[in-house]
């Protein structure tokens, strides 16, 4: 980032344009952007993203019940609280108690083992965990929460900010099916294009259509994207986020890895394994222009903070 910063001095406004399939965490790292650049989010951002976070702890268990319950694996004792919790519209702390007592159970632990297959957010665990203190009156989140909060983005969303002396426009536009006939009006003026790929997904299927591999759709977006005739030259940052996720993930789901990656051979060891994953993104790749690679988690600031300094271990020329 900091090279494409020096070759685009004589531009006055950089115009970033992120893209990616959807929950690739491109909002997300637009709202670092707002953390690490601006003053944060003021107090009726946090109260929306309070609501937000709410719903989505209560949308989650209740996927998570749905499914234990359809597998027959709600306990007798656990019947009634269940049945609570899936009738409930809101969460109060009271109805907290009881996720969180549920929550703790082998019934709904064996079933989060399972999430990849249930098109739940992958901060779900950490909403859970936390429902007692989200439920609060007079709840404020914390940065880390408003990172995991999931909302759809829907149309253009754009953040101005400034950094290294140079100011920016980052353009974050919805990565559903649905909502990339809106990118074309976006192309213009960009100087650099985001990617951002969920490492995470590889055994996850489209939340559109059921059947689609995550992993395969971001592959087939991010060659068609890269060898559209308006960004031939455009310089490419590809992140492969959610390293966190994968690198606790990988160990477990090694034979869901080599099956979608049959020529995979290396093992569980996540040093291996993103390398694999980096080099189909670069055959995949149909741009002229530079390729920038990093393994990013776009919940943690620190992490973001070092692309603006740091350069990239895995530059495709």
């Amino acid at each position: 980032i900091d090279e494409m910063i020096k070759e685009d001095r004589k531009q006055q406004l950089t115009k970033l344009l992120l893209l990616g399939t959807g929950d690739s965490g491109k909002s997300t790292f637009a709202r670092q952007m707002k953390v690490i650049f601006q003053s944060g989010f003021g107090s009726a951002e946090l109260q929306k993203f309070a609501s937000v976070l709410r719903d989505n702890t209560l949308a989650a268990v209740q996927t998570l019940i749905s499914e234990a319950k359809n597998s027959k694996k709600i306990h007798k004792k656990y019947e009634k609280i269940a049945d609570r919790i899936l009738q409930a519209t809101e969460i109060d702390s009271d109805l907290a108690t009881h996720i969180s007592k549920l929550w703790q159970s082998k019934d709904l632990q064996d079933t989060w083992s399972k999430c990849n297959k249930l098109h739940i957010s992958s901060n779900s665990n950490y909403l859970i965990d936390n429902v007692i203190r989200i439920s609060q009156t007079g709840f404020i989140p914390t940065p880390e929460d408003v990172f995991r909060a999931k909302m759809k983005t829907t149309g253009i969303v754009e953040t101005t900010f400034e950094a290294r002396g140079k100011k920016f426009l980052l353009v974050d536009v919805g990565g559903q099916r649905t909502e990339r006939r809106k990118w074309l009006h976006t192309f213009e003026g960009v100087t650099a294009i985001i990617f951002l790929v969920a490492i995470d997904e590889y055994d996850m299927t489209l939340a559109e259509d059921n059947r689609t591999n995550r992993m395969t759709e971001s592959l087939r977006l991010f060659g068609e994207i890269t060898n559209s005739e308006y960004f031939k030259e455009t310089t490419w940052i590809l992140f492969l986020n959610k390293i966190d996720i994968f690198a606790t993930k990988l160990r477990s789901t090694i034979k869901d890895f080599e099956a979608h990656f049959p020529e995979y051979k290396s093992g569980p060891e996540i040093k291996p394994a993103l390398e694999y994953i980096q080099k189909q993104y670069e055959l995949a790749f149909k741009g002229n222009g530079k390729l920038h690679v990093f393994g990013t988690c776009a919940i943690d600031t620190n992490n973001i903070c070092l692309l603006y300094t740091s350069p990239s271990p895995r530059d495709r020329q």
